[in-house]
């Protein structure tokens, strides 16, 4: 199979078949036209493939952990921090973001009920150690009555028994006491390990339950940078690779790190293999959601010059289902003009790079396509352009 035919099922896995509706009819009270669609549009261009292909990776915390009560009952109270107003003594409850530390408290519920019920615990093993010892005696006393036969069969198996049974008792007793306490220590969520609060699903006087969730806290000391690539860049990927990047927040400071992880089979949705990169971030410098743009010099190889698009930009075309379109912008040159609208141009696709695909055929350089909304809109739609 060539290298195209490769990039053209990549693309018909990527891509979700949109839907291009036909006017409706009109009628005497026609209605008002449909205002302009917002969208996002790039200027079609010549692309050297020499320098690699461009990736956009998320940046995700290294560990994810989330936490919930392993009992069910009210929130009671949330752990809390000084606020802006700390000078004036006031205190805010925990949010996401706040740095948190191993074994220190994070919400509470109400244990009234846990504590009434560890104090039944208590008195039924006290009741049932009473018995215990009551019938252990009258077995001591069956067992010397029976050595000197002076005590009857029955009897004496009636007084072994008794004991068997308070005996059971005061076991039952005892784990029902145990796990009184353990229900009790469980109103109260602790963390794990030292990290960030990532969200916080629970207020003061919520109903929990086990599984609910409360917390989700993250280890940001370090954090993967996750990207997707098509199968034909697998070849040039290994676990242990380095791999840098930049992240617009972090102006030219590029970061490192190696591959620590290469999916073994494409994501059925998408038809990627996903990436992860582990980075070191103990200076904090990386935050989850952040976007982080990087180059694989060596998957480049098969791809050759020419035009590319974002895969966003590709639609079904309207008059091949088995073909493919783009939308370009039309009349208008900037958001503000009037009359601009999006033509669908049928194209041919080639072979992906990177994030985006190769067109061999139907697209001019100098062209605006548009990026982001083009499953929105139909031929001759009205549109207006945004940042």
């Amino acid at each position: 199979m060539t290298g195209a035919s490769q990039g053209l099922r990549f693309v018909a896995f990527c891509l979700a078949a949109a839907s291009f509706a036909a006017p409706g009819c009109s009628d005497k009270n026609a209605p008002e036209p449909a205002p302009p669609i917002p969208v996002r549009v790039q200027t079609a261009a010549s692309q050297q493939a020499t320098g690699g292909l461009h990736y956009s990776a998320s940046i995700q915390p290294y560990l994810e952990v989330e936490l919930d009560f392993e009992v069910e009952g009210t929130v009671r109270s949330i752990r809390r921090l000084p606020s802006v107003d700390a000078e004036q003594g006031v205190t805010r409850e925990i949010q996401a973001g706040d740095p948190i530390e191993a074994g220190e408290e994070l919400a509470r519920i109400d244990d009234g009920s846990y504590v009434d019920k560890l104090e039944e615990a208590k008195a039924r093993l006290a009741r049932a150690e009473a018995a215990q010892r009551k019938s252990k005696a009258a077995f001591e006393r069956a067992s010397h009555l029976k050595a000197s036969d002076s005590i009857t069969a029955p009897d004496f198996d009636r007084a072994r028994k008794d004991f068997e049974a308070d005996e059971a008792d005061v076991a039952g007793a005892k784990a029902q006491l145990d796990q009184a306490r353990i229900k009790l220590t469980k109103c109260v969520l602790t963390a794990p390990g030292s990290g960030v609060l990532l969200e916080r699903t629970i207020e003061v006087g919520s109903y929990v339950r086990p599984g609910s969730g409360a917390f989700q806290v993250g280890d940001l000391s370090s954090v993967k940078a996750v990207f997707g690539v098509p199968d034909t860049a697998i070849p040039d990927l290994a676990v242990g690779s380095p791999v840098s990047f930049r992240t617009a927040s972090a102006g030219e400071r590029l970061f490192q790190g190696p591959i620590t992880a290469l999916a073994p089979a494409a994501d059925e949705r998408t038809r990627v293999f996903d990436v992860e990169v582990t980075v070191d971030n103990r200076d904090g410098a990386l935050r989850p959601g952040m976007i982080a743009s990087l180059v694989l010099p060596g998957a480049a190889r098969a791809a050759a010059d020419g035009l590319a698009v974002p895969m966003s930009a590709i639609v079904r075309s309207p008059r091949d289902p088995n073909g493919y379109a783009v939308a370009i912008i039309e009349d208008g040159q900037n958001g503000e003009a009037t009359g601009s609208v999006a033509r669908l141009q049928d194209v041919e696709l080639g072979e992906p790079v990177g994030d985006a695909v190769q067109v061999t055929r139907g697209l001019r350089a100098g062209q605006r396509v548009i990026v982001t909304g083009a499953q929105r809109v139909t031929d001759g739609a009205a549109v207006r352009v945004v940042p």
